[in-house]
Protein backbone atom coordinates (compact mmCIF):
# COMPACT_ATOMS: atom_id res chain seq x y z
CA UNK A 1 0.00 0.00 0.00
CA UNK A 2 1.43 3.32 -0.86
CA UNK A 3 2.08 5.64 1.63
CA UNK A 4 0.46 8.94 1.74
CA UNK A 5 2.63 12.60 2.33
CA UNK A 6 1.34 15.91 3.09
CA UNK A 7 3.26 18.94 1.35
CA UNK A 8 2.76 22.37 1.80
CA UNK A 9 1.40 24.16 -1.17
CA UNK A 10 1.44 27.58 -2.01
CA UNK A 11 -1.26 28.93 -4.88
CA UNK A 12 0.03 32.00 -6.83
CA UNK A 13 -2.34 33.47 -9.63
CA UNK A 14 -0.62 34.57 -12.88
CA UNK A 15 -1.33 38.02 -11.58
CA UNK A 16 0.92 37.69 -8.54
CA UNK A 17 3.57 35.40 -10.74
CA UNK A 18 4.02 38.03 -12.96
CA UNK A 19 3.99 40.95 -9.97
CA UNK A 20 6.75 39.23 -8.24
CA UNK A 21 9.15 39.29 -11.35
CA UNK A 22 7.93 42.83 -12.44
CA UNK A 23 9.02 43.81 -9.16
CA UNK A 24 12.47 41.80 -9.03
CA UNK A 25 13.26 42.65 -13.00
CA UNK A 26 12.47 46.12 -12.67
CA UNK A 27 14.78 46.56 -9.58
CA UNK A 28 17.31 44.61 -10.90
CA UNK A 29 17.32 46.42 -14.85
CA UNK A 30 16.91 49.53 -13.29
CA UNK A 31 13.43 51.07 -15.13
CA UNK A 32 10.05 49.60 -15.37
CA UNK A 33 8.74 45.97 -16.64
CA UNK A 34 5.62 44.95 -17.14
CA UNK A 35 5.23 41.55 -17.26
CA UNK A 36 2.60 38.81 -18.19
CA UNK A 37 2.51 35.29 -17.28
CA UNK A 38 0.71 32.02 -18.06
CA UNK A 39 0.20 28.38 -19.02
CA UNK A 40 1.44 27.30 -21.59
CA UNK A 41 0.37 23.40 -21.25
CA UNK A 42 0.61 21.58 -17.84
CA UNK A 43 3.78 21.62 -18.15
CA UNK A 44 5.35 24.68 -19.09
CA UNK A 45 4.76 28.35 -18.17
CA UNK A 46 5.98 31.47 -19.61
CA UNK A 47 6.75 35.22 -18.27
CA UNK A 48 6.98 37.91 -21.28
CA UNK A 49 7.56 41.46 -20.92
CA UNK A 50 4.56 43.89 -22.29
CA UNK A 51 6.40 47.71 -22.17
CA UNK A 52 9.76 46.10 -22.94
CA UNK A 53 12.81 43.83 -24.25
CA UNK A 54 15.48 42.08 -22.47
CA UNK A 55 19.24 42.22 -24.20
CA UNK A 56 21.26 39.77 -24.67
CA UNK A 57 24.00 41.07 -21.86
CA UNK A 58 20.58 41.84 -19.34
CA UNK A 59 19.76 38.23 -20.07
CA UNK A 60 23.22 37.29 -18.91
CA UNK A 61 23.28 38.68 -16.06
CA UNK A 62 20.12 37.97 -14.69
CA UNK A 63 21.83 34.57 -15.06
CA UNK A 64 24.62 35.31 -13.20
CA UNK A 65 22.24 37.22 -10.24
CA UNK A 66 20.28 33.69 -9.72
CA UNK A 67 23.78 31.48 -10.46
CA UNK A 68 21.88 29.76 -13.48
CA UNK A 69 24.47 26.46 -13.87
CA UNK A 70 25.53 25.03 -17.30
CA UNK A 71 22.45 25.20 -19.64
CA UNK A 72 20.40 25.92 -17.04
CA UNK A 73 18.21 29.04 -18.18
CA UNK A 74 20.15 29.48 -21.52
CA UNK A 75 16.88 28.94 -23.69
CA UNK A 76 16.46 32.51 -22.46
CA UNK A 77 18.84 34.00 -24.57
CA UNK A 78 17.93 34.93 -28.41
CA UNK A 79 19.67 33.03 -31.15
CA UNK A 80 18.89 35.57 -33.91
CA UNK A 81 18.36 38.61 -32.41
CA UNK A 82 20.23 41.36 -29.83
CA UNK A 83 17.28 40.86 -27.22
CA UNK A 84 14.11 39.24 -26.49
CA UNK A 85 10.36 39.70 -25.29
CA UNK A 86 10.08 36.67 -22.98
CA UNK A 87 12.36 34.24 -20.50
CA UNK A 88 12.14 30.65 -20.60
CA UNK A 89 10.48 29.19 -17.48
CA UNK A 90 13.48 27.77 -15.62
CA UNK A 91 15.31 31.40 -15.49
CA UNK A 92 11.48 32.75 -14.76
CA UNK A 93 11.50 29.75 -11.94
CA UNK A 94 15.06 30.91 -10.42
CA UNK A 95 13.82 34.66 -10.32
CA UNK A 96 10.67 33.72 -8.31
CA UNK A 97 12.69 31.42 -5.59
CA UNK A 98 14.83 34.73 -5.26
CA UNK A 99 11.98 36.89 -4.38
CA UNK A 100 10.19 34.36 -2.17
CA UNK A 101 13.10 33.24 -0.87
CA UNK A 102 12.35 29.86 -0.73
CA UNK A 103 12.17 26.88 -3.27
CA UNK A 104 9.72 24.29 -3.76
CA UNK A 105 9.50 19.94 -4.93
CA UNK A 106 7.32 20.55 -7.97
CA UNK A 107 4.46 22.40 -9.32
CA UNK A 108 1.36 22.24 -10.64
CA UNK A 109 0.59 24.39 -13.35
CA UNK A 110 -3.16 25.31 -14.20
CA UNK A 111 -5.14 28.01 -16.54
CA UNK A 112 -5.48 29.91 -13.58
CA UNK A 113 -2.95 30.11 -11.15
CA UNK A 114 0.96 27.90 -10.18
CA UNK A 115 0.80 25.83 -7.80
CA UNK A 116 4.30 25.57 -5.55
CA UNK A 117 3.84 21.65 -4.26
CA UNK A 118 6.49 20.86 -1.36
CA UNK A 119 7.72 24.16 -0.10
CA UNK A 120 9.38 25.19 2.42
CA UNK A 121 7.16 27.52 4.72
CA UNK A 122 9.97 28.40 7.32
CA UNK A 123 11.80 30.71 4.44
CA UNK A 124 8.81 31.90 3.02
CA UNK A 125 8.97 35.26 2.51
CA UNK A 126 6.35 37.35 0.59
CA UNK A 127 7.32 40.94 0.34
CA UNK A 128 3.96 43.38 0.85
CA UNK A 129 5.02 45.60 -1.59
CA UNK A 130 7.73 45.88 -4.71
CA UNK A 131 9.20 49.23 -2.86
CA UNK A 132 10.17 46.25 -0.19
CA UNK A 133 12.85 45.16 -2.51
CA UNK A 134 16.56 46.88 -2.68
CA UNK A 135 18.98 45.69 -5.60
CA UNK A 136 22.64 46.10 -4.76
CA UNK A 137 24.74 44.21 -7.56
CA UNK A 138 23.52 40.55 -7.42
CA UNK A 139 22.34 41.17 -4.05
CA UNK A 140 18.60 41.36 -3.07
CA UNK A 141 17.49 42.46 0.06
CA UNK A 142 13.96 41.83 1.31
CA UNK A 143 13.82 45.55 3.40
CA UNK A 144 11.02 43.97 5.76
CA UNK A 145 13.71 41.90 7.50
CA UNK A 146 15.51 44.66 8.59
CA UNK A 147 16.24 47.19 11.31
CA UNK A 148 13.29 49.16 11.81
CA UNK A 149 14.28 53.16 12.10
CA UNK A 150 13.26 53.74 15.47
CA UNK A 151 14.71 50.88 17.23
CA UNK A 152 17.94 50.51 15.53
CA UNK A 153 18.21 54.33 16.21
CA UNK A 154 17.48 54.29 20.19
CA UNK A 155 19.76 51.15 20.17
CA UNK A 156 22.16 52.73 18.08
CA UNK A 157 22.26 55.64 21.11
CA UNK A 158 21.65 54.25 23.86
CA UNK A 159 25.13 52.36 23.41
CA UNK A 160 27.38 55.43 22.98
CA UNK A 161 25.78 56.43 19.63
CA UNK A 162 29.39 56.00 17.99
CA UNK A 163 30.86 54.30 14.62
CA UNK A 164 31.43 51.01 17.30
CA UNK A 165 27.48 50.67 18.00
CA UNK A 166 27.04 50.96 14.16
CA UNK A 167 29.38 48.48 13.29
CA UNK A 168 27.79 46.21 16.79
CA UNK A 169 23.83 46.93 15.05
CA UNK A 170 24.85 45.71 11.47
CA UNK A 171 26.60 42.56 12.37
CA UNK A 172 23.35 40.94 11.89
CA UNK A 173 23.16 42.18 8.44
CA UNK A 174 26.55 40.56 7.58
CA UNK A 175 25.48 36.94 8.93
CA UNK A 176 22.13 37.28 6.87
CA UNK A 177 23.34 39.27 3.58
CA UNK A 178 27.00 39.31 3.30
CA UNK A 179 27.22 42.96 3.59
CA UNK A 180 27.01 45.76 6.55
CA UNK A 181 24.67 47.37 4.64
CA UNK A 182 25.61 50.67 5.21
CA UNK A 183 27.92 53.39 3.50
CA UNK A 184 30.41 56.45 4.36
CA UNK A 185 29.71 59.65 2.58
CA UNK A 186 33.33 61.51 3.80
CA UNK A 187 32.10 64.80 2.39
CA UNK A 188 30.51 68.08 4.29
CA UNK A 189 27.07 69.02 3.58
CA UNK A 190 27.71 72.32 5.09
CA UNK A 191 26.28 71.12 8.47
CA UNK A 192 27.81 67.95 9.01
CA UNK A 193 32.03 66.96 8.31
CA UNK A 194 30.01 63.25 6.67
CA UNK A 195 27.29 61.07 6.88
CA UNK A 196 27.23 56.91 6.78
CA UNK A 197 23.69 55.82 5.37
CA UNK A 198 22.36 52.82 6.38
CA UNK A 199 19.55 50.28 5.01
CA UNK A 200 16.28 49.98 7.20
CA UNK A 201 13.21 48.84 6.65
CA UNK A 202 11.70 51.92 5.86
CA UNK A 203 14.64 53.32 3.52
CA UNK A 204 18.03 54.76 3.70
CA UNK A 205 19.03 56.50 7.27
CA UNK A 206 21.46 59.34 7.39
CA UNK A 207 23.49 59.38 10.45
CA UNK A 208 25.59 62.53 10.67
CA UNK A 209 28.74 63.25 12.22
CA UNK A 210 31.06 65.99 13.35
CA UNK A 211 33.45 64.64 15.98
CA UNK A 212 35.79 61.46 15.17
CA UNK A 213 37.11 59.76 18.13
CA UNK A 214 40.09 57.92 18.37
CA UNK A 215 38.80 54.93 19.82
CA UNK A 216 35.16 54.49 18.48
CA UNK A 217 35.49 56.87 15.17
CA UNK A 218 32.91 58.99 14.03
CA UNK A 219 30.25 60.07 17.11
CA UNK A 220 26.98 60.20 15.48
CA UNK A 221 24.76 63.74 16.02
CA UNK A 222 21.26 62.47 17.05
CA UNK A 223 19.11 66.01 16.07
CA UNK A 224 20.45 65.36 12.44
CA UNK A 225 19.39 61.53 11.85
CA UNK A 226 16.56 61.10 9.40
CA UNK A 227 15.14 59.24 6.39
CA UNK A 228 16.46 60.18 3.14
CA UNK A 229 14.53 61.10 -0.05
CA UNK A 230 15.19 60.50 -3.44
CA UNK A 231 15.94 63.80 -3.93
CA UNK A 232 18.16 64.29 -0.60
CA UNK A 233 20.13 61.25 -2.41
CA UNK A 234 20.24 63.30 -5.27
CA UNK A 235 22.31 66.13 -4.26
CA UNK A 236 24.27 63.98 -2.22
CA UNK A 237 25.22 62.30 -5.70
CA UNK A 238 25.91 65.69 -7.23
CA UNK A 239 27.94 66.91 -4.82
CA UNK A 240 30.29 63.14 -5.02
CA UNK A 241 30.36 63.54 -8.31
CA UNK A 242 31.64 67.46 -8.17
CA UNK A 243 34.33 66.22 -5.65
CA UNK A 244 35.08 63.69 -7.53
CA UNK A 245 36.14 65.33 -10.82
CA UNK A 246 37.59 68.32 -8.75
CA UNK A 247 40.13 65.48 -7.03
CA UNK A 248 40.38 63.89 -10.16
CA UNK A 249 41.79 67.04 -11.86
CA UNK A 250 43.90 67.60 -9.03
CA UNK A 251 45.42 64.54 -8.79
CA UNK A 252 45.99 64.84 -12.83
CA UNK A 253 47.56 67.80 -12.59
CA UNK A 254 49.99 66.56 -9.96
CA UNK A 255 50.93 63.70 -12.12
CA UNK A 256 51.42 66.08 -14.91
CA UNK A 257 53.57 68.85 -12.83
CA UNK A 258 55.64 65.54 -10.48
CA UNK A 259 56.48 64.05 -13.96
CA UNK A 260 57.66 67.17 -15.34
CA UNK A 261 59.70 68.05 -12.42
CA UNK A 262 61.25 64.58 -12.48
CA UNK A 263 62.23 64.30 -15.98
CA UNK A 264 63.97 67.51 -15.72
CA UNK A 265 65.72 67.08 -12.73
CA UNK A 266 65.67 63.22 -12.01
CA UNK A 267 63.69 61.68 -9.42
CA UNK A 268 65.98 63.48 -6.47
CA UNK A 269 65.31 67.19 -7.37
Amino acid sequence: MNESKVYNTLKLTWEQVAWYLENILSGFLGRPIQCTCQAEDNSYWSVAATNDRFSYAEIERLLSYVRAAGKIGRGSLPVDAPDSRSLDMELARMLLQQVLHTTWEEECITDKALWLIGIQMDALSLPDTDQDLFFLGDLSIDCSKLWGKEEFVQYLFDEGGTFTQLADLCDRYVHEFHNELYWHFPISDGDFNGVYFVLVKEGILCLPYNVIDCEDHECFESQGVRLCTAEDIGFFIHDWNRTDTELRNAMSAFYQFLTRKEHAHGADF
